[in-house]
């Protein structure tokens, strides 16, 4: 049976594999230029040390042209990008989704217009970007095959771990001698935790929560693309990334991440169960699902504890005096507070929302209207995000636009759930479902996807719309051949 489910689903690969690409070779090298690009800049700005340097050539570049400096660059890249991939696509935007996501950026300058005492240039401002990574990461899913994925994914990956290991590797540094500290940015008026503090390990990364997240992310593409490669150098590189990712993620002690991975863990057992049997409803499937995530999770929790105290021998035996801080205990975490502050943030953004439920606040308008509402609230006074990306589409553009994005998001679910038989043996598209669930998972507890220029933003998108591009070519197929009599 499995056999025969296997045999099948190779033969279907080919007619969903997504050939329907608008884009030409030049298109496709200058795109995955940017990507790349992108991904170098993006990725950098992640890591304190690699920020300050990318500052200090940005400011000679701009003394030097008068005009160009890395955020320039990335943001002119994105217009041209966005109209490059409007034009190409003009034919296939009249598609269901495409209506959805135009709904919600109405509503997005709606909340801008209606919160213009908020801040009406830097609403503006922000929410043209968000706008730019959605069209440009999307359409471009939309717009490529699964050669073209492959291709851009390849050199992604490549470019981008040269920068994170060098991450994850001064952060394992800075564990074993036992550093900590404070590295102050020249742009915020903050200083970001570094080495081993409060009983997690900072190391060089401005965030562990979201440095984890993405060595997460680097994971599952390395994963996909280790067959897909010929040199072994690269095959050598892919092994040492996962053993250094995988030992950041243990020591990062980040709660989030760890719950990501064990939900993606069990998303990938049932999807890996359908895609052999052919089926998850009947009680042999369901079984095998079982197994195969008790299997997952299982081996996920006996490498953690291998790790942690095997590193844990390791930090003592090259620094033997620790203190407290070292001992992957986090401090910021009680009974009394077990979300990290997180339950009194969500609570009072809901609180927030009930003065202007249909347009929210705008991009950047929430922490403006605290600060004017009360200045001596919790909001006003610590300037926290809403640490929620579903709370945050909420937050942005009200009920209106945040009713708007879920529509559009359970159109794609509905779609790929209908289609599954279809979709499931296309490998970039078990991909691209594991990073969209990924994130639906880490975003739960931080903020994401209605962002500017984010990594993981950028493959979020990027993946929702191959997922989208993957549905549009099915329906298309389809009304081709109902008209040709088939």
């Amino acid at each position: 049976m499995e056999e025969k489910a296997i045999r099948v689903g190779s033969m279907e690969e080919e007619k969903v594999n997504k050939t329907s690409s608008v884009l030409g070779k030049r298109a496709l090298v200058a795109i995955t230029a940017y990507m790349v690009f992108l991904t170098i800049y993006i990725l950098g700005n992640r890591i304190c040390i690699l920020m300050t340097g990318y500052e200090i050539i940005s400011d000679v570049m701009l003394a030097t042209t008068k005009v160009l400096e890395f955020y320039r660059f990335m943001w002119i890249g994105g217009i041209i990008m966005a109209a490059y991939l409007v034009w190409v696509l003009r034919k296939k935007l009249v598609s269901i989704d495409i209506i959805f996501l135009a709904g919600y950026f109405l509503f997005l300058a709606l909340s801008v217009v209606a919160n213009r005492d908020l801040g009406f240039g830097s609403n503006l401002m922000e929410s043209v970007k968000i706008g730019l990574v959605i069209v440009d990461f999307y359409l471009l899913g939309r717009a490529i095959d699964k050669a073209q994925f492959d291709y851009i994914l390849k050199r992604v990956v490549l470019f981008g771990l040269y920068v994170w290991n060098i991450g994850c590797a001064l952060s394992l540094w800075t564990y074993f001698i036992n550093y900590k500290g404070y590295y102050w940015f020249s742009s915020f008026n903050r200083p970001s935790r570094q080495g081993i503090m409060s009983g997690r390990l900072f190391g060089v990364f401005s965030d562990p929560n979201y440095a984890a997240f993405i060595s997460f992310l680097f994971i599952g593409a390395i994963v996909y693309l280790y067959k897909k490669v010929n040199s072994k150098i690269i095959k050598v590189l892919f092994v040492i990334s996962v053993v250094v990712n995988v030992v950041y993620i243990v020591l990062s002690v980040s709660r989030s991440s760890y719950v990501t991975i064990l939900c993606s863990l069990v998303v990938a057992s049932v999807y890996y169960t359908y895609v052999k049997n052919g089926t998850i409803f009947s009680l042999k499937s369901i079984g095998w699902a079982a197994l195969r995530a008790a299997v997952a999770v299982g081996g996920a929790l006996a490498l953690y504890f291998i790790v942690l105290f095997a590193f844990q021998g390791v930090g003592y035996a090259v620094t033997p005096e620790r203190d407290v801080e070292t001992e992957f205990e986090r401090e910021d975490v009680t009974e009394e507070n077990i979300s990290n502050s997180r339950f009194r943030i969500w609570m009072d953004y809901t609180e927030l929302l009930k003065d202007r439920p249909l347009t929210g606040f705008s991009a950047r308008g929430a922490l403006e209207y605290a600060k004017k509402k009360d200045p001596n609230s919790y909001l006003a006074d610590r300037q926290y995000n809403t640490h929620n990306m579903y709370l945050l589409a909420f937050v942005q553009t009200g009920i209106l636009g945040a009713g708007m994005m879920i529509i559009f998001l359970a159109y794609l679910l509905i779609m790929s759930l209908k289609n599954m038989k279809k979709f499931c043996t296309n490998t970039a598209f078990a991909l691209s479902v594991f990073w969209v669930v990924s994130s639906f998972v880490f975003y739960f507890f931080n903020v994401g996807v209605f962002t500017s220029y984010r990594f993981e933003t950028m493959l979020f998108w990027w993946a929702l719309g191959y997922i989208g591009g993957c549905i549009y070519d099915d329906k298309k197929s389809k009304s081709v051949g109902d008209s040709a009599g088939i």
